[in-house]
């Protein structure tokens, strides 16, 4: 799925972006695409902009890989 994260809110028209300087705009409406960082049985999904080289996108994904576990998952890993 590739709608920006406006548009999953609800808010891409809204006063609050409309207030925010442009470049978090265009930011904001980037594209995404979704990427695992946990195995195929139990994926963890996150999204990244699609604007990033692929270089970028593999230094992301593994740094969000190997940080994984500063994300709440479920309610049992929340503190």
């Amino acid at each position: 799925d590739d709608e920006s994260i406006l548009t999953y809110l609800g808010v891409e028209d809204s006063y609050i972006h409309q207030s925010l300087p442009s470049e978090m705009q265009t930011m904001l409406n980037e594209s995404t695409i979704e990427i695992n960082i946990n195995t195929q049985d139990d994926p963890h999904i996150l999204k990244i902009g699609q604007s990033l080289d692929a270089t970028e996108q593999e230094a992301f994904t593994s740094f969000l890989w190997d940080h994984s576990n500063a994300f709440s998952w479920s309610y049992a890993d929340m503190p």
